[in-house]
């Protein structure tokens, strides 16, 4: 109904309320400032090897379209495309018993890089990888690092691709590489190919709740010889969509002791609205999922007031209030016209992170 409060997500305490569920962290401001993965081709099952389960499972993917996976996992020959060649290939694999087919993946934040290039690029030696890290990283102890990590070793089979990317929410690491593929819009010997470095966010839903930054980070894949060429085009392609109706507003106690983030977005002619306690200066904890009818109520307008019984009060005067207490806040919203809904949530101080 409209004028009750949709759901309780997690930890929400009503006034009436004796107990409250286990609360979700939301972790924000990320402190890794590395990823890395080896991802098999064809490992469908990731069991670390490719066998008949795995041909089973891409024999029904091929049928059906049915897979609870990532199934570029399925496009062995790296080709953008899951066809009739990769089930050739799976055969060929679980019959010979070949060594897996194996794909390094690493995202790295640069310290030192005050600009980045546009573009990738495919690299076959270390003197290849000196050269081009030397474009935009002048710290050479830096360059070193990834001298060290692709050595002569690494190239005796494998080439690299290289793609710094400007990441613009939160700080760390919030991008993992989840494919490599080519597009190959035309099937000719000499051209070279178009390849693709499918990135995933790790945002979550909150985007909003990240600080905007200007992170450097630097997209590595190791892959087979056979797979790319030096000559070959590179990009990314980012598939994390960014809610731009999504807004955050901020508000903390009387004693900058606590602070809620509230998030609120329009679907269709609701608000969707969340509240969040920060927990510490690395994560939120969300609290409770409430609702509104036409325009968001929240605001980064108000002012302060004391109301009869001497609490503190922040409020717009129109369409929301926070009565700030010890150890609790009461959020008052307006549902719609001149109805109100109200919320209480408790500070626990004994979440562990």
């Amino acid at each position: 109904m409209k004028n009750m409060i949709l759901s309780v997500l997690l930890s929400v305490v009503m006034t009436e309320a004796t107990t409250a569920p286990t609360p979700n962290i939301v972790y924000v401001p990320n402190s890794s400032r590395s990823w890395s993965k080896t991802v098999i081709s064809g490992d469908a099952n990731y069991d670390n090897t490719v066998n008949i389960a795995d041909a089973v499972l891409l024999q029904k993917y091929m049928s059906s379209g049915e897979f609870d996976g990532n199934v570029s996992c399925f496009d062995i020959n790296s080709d953008g495309i899951i066809d009739s060649f990769d089930m050739i290939l799976m055969r060929q694999a679980v019959i010979n018993q070949k060594e897996p087919v194996e794909h390094i993946y690493a995202v790295d934040m640069l310290n030192s890089a005050e600009s980045i290039p546009e573009s990738g690029r495919v690299l076959t030696n270390v003197p290849e990888v000196s050269a081009y890290l030397s474009e935009f990283i002048p710290d050479t102890a830096e360059i070193q690092t990834y001298l060290d990590k692709y050595n002569d070793d690494f190239f005796e089979n494998n080439n690299l691709i290289l793609m710094p990317f400007n990441q613009k929410y939160g700080r760390g690491v919030f991008y993992n590489v989840s494919s490599v593929g080519k597009i190959r819009p035309k099937r000719s010997r000499g051209l070279n190919d178009d390849i693709f470095i499918a990135l995933e966010a790790e945002y979550g839903a909150y985007r909003v709740l990240y600080p905007i930054t200007d992170t450097k980070l630097l997209i590595q894949a190791g892959v087979p010889k056979n797979e790319v060429n030096s000559g070959d085009n590179v990009s990314v392609y980012d598939s994390y969509e960014v809610k731009t109706d999504m807004e955050a507003v901020s508000y903390t106690s009387p004693d900058n002791k606590q602070e809620i983030c509230i998030t609120q977005e329009t679907i269709g002619d609701l608000s969707d609205i969340r509240v969040f306690l920060k927990n510490n200066k690395i994560s939120y904890k969300a609290l409770t999922f409430l609702t509104s009818y036409g325009d968001k109520p929240f605001t980064a307008d108000g002012e302060w007031s004391v109301d009869e019984n001497g609490n503190n009060v922040f409020s717009n005067g129109t369409t929301y209030s926070l009565i700030w207490y010890d150890d609790h806040v009461i959020i008052n919203h307006q549902v719609e016209n001149e109805r109100w809904e109200y919320v209480s949530v408790t500070f626990d101080s004994d979440v562990v992170v």
